[in-house]
């Protein structure tokens, strides 16, 4: 769980946190989170995933053959 106000994170053995924020005291409560923290900071272009490849206009197009590499050749 996360704090909606100060966004430090938690962890309880009980579904829902029972007490209020240790850093903030906050009592608008806690929001549900994942277990490890998105990182917000810009991707490379070889970092972004394309998990079906990139688009192609038409199926062996000659924009495809550039990126291969020189194997073919």
């Amino acid at each position: 769980f996360e704090c909606i106000r100060c966004h430090k994170r938690i962890f309880t053995w009980s579904q829902y946190p029972i007490e209020n924020c240790m850093n903030c005291h906050s009592l608008k409560g806690f929001r549900r989170t994942p277990l490890i923290r998105e990182r917000y900071e810009t991707k490379f272009e070889d970092e972004i995933l394309l998990l079906r490849g990139e688009e192609e206009k038409f199926l062996n197009s000659f924009v495809s053959y550039k990126k291969l590499p020189n194997i073919i050749d």
